[in-house]
């Protein structure tokens, strides 16, 4: 059960016994206690307490909209929980914008951020880009 968790992680700074919001809402949708304690345990010693209207909602939002099936939506999260700290429309669409202009076809796209969710944490400039045009310069993709 849900009291075997560890405290800081999934509980709110206003009652020992209570799990935040967020544990709360992605219990209520359908994660299990087990996804819940893996997203909770990637937040450290920091409680996991995101706001659940301003970052839970919209990125369980954005990552359906994008095609991801309930399960993968759940994968993704749970494998990489820091995902409730990006803004959609400032970093994770970005990405994904990207991602169609070198060619990945919508498609591909929920495939591909469902088998590597981080990727959603990459900066385009900084980390993706430049990863791109290095493998273009060793022939990774010549015919």
């Amino acid at each position: 059960g849900l009291a075997c968790r560890p405290r800081l992680a999934l509980q709110s700074s206003s009652s020992e016994a209570a799990l935040s919001p967020a544990a709360e809402h992605l219990l209520s949708i359908g994660f299990s206690e087990d996804q819940v304690r893996k997203v909770a345990s990637r937040f450290g010693k920091r409680a996991f307490n995101p706001d659940v209207e301003r970052s839970v909602k919209p990125v369980l939002k954005w990552l359906s909209s994008l095609g991801l099936s309930d399960l993968q939506v759940q994968k993704v999260v749970s494998s990489h929980s820091r995902i409730f700290g990006y803004s959609p429309d400032e970093h994770l669409t970005p990405i994904v914008q990207w991602l169609a202009a070198v060619g990945i076809g919508d498609d591909q796209i929920a495939k591909v951020i469902a088998r590597f969710p981080a990727l959603l944490s990459y900066s385009v400039e900084a980390k993706l880009k430049p990863t791109v045009q290095w493998l273009l310069d060793i022939g990774v993709g010549e015919a």
